[in-house]
């Protein structure tokens, strides 16, 4: 566990990259989001004083098409940025749950430990009490 959080402690400039590329990648995409209700706003516009409205829905379509493909691809990059960033705290997390898991399973076997000692010292002094007894 320590290894991780030296790591980490070790490369500050690099948690700064991660988290200024997270950050860039969600502002293009509120960017994204502006540049879409402009485009809306302009082709309802368009398609409202246009002679040949068909024309416009197609050029319409085409547009919302290619800025679909640009919104996909910008959430797969939040995405990506993001599973990296709960790899890195689950690394940590990980290890956490197993320094857990190897604690409660120490405890298990003292307390085992602990009740098989008392059950030999219980049949150590029925034992010992039968011999007093038959002596």
């Amino acid at each position: 566990m320590e290894d991780s959080k030296s790591s980490v402690k070790e490369h500050p400039e690099d948690e700064l990259k991660d988290a200024t590329r997270f950050g860039q990648s969600l502002q293009e995409l509120k960017d994204l989001r502006s540049q879409l209700h402009h485009a809306a706003d302009y082709c309802e516009a368009i398609f409202l004083n246009a002679k040949q409205k068909q024309e416009v829905v197609e050029n319409t379509k085409e547009y919302v098409c290619r800025a679909i493909v640009t919104v996909v691809d910008h959430l797969g990059s939040v995405s990506a940025n993001l599973e990296y960033e709960f790899s890195k705290t689950n690394t940590v997390s990980d290890a956490e749950l197993r320094i857990n898991c190897l604690k409660q399973e120490t405890r298990k076997l003292r307390r085992h430990m602990l009740h098989w000692k008392s059950m030999q010292n219980n049949d150590f002094v029925s034992l010992f009490r039968r011999s007093k007894r038959m002596t």
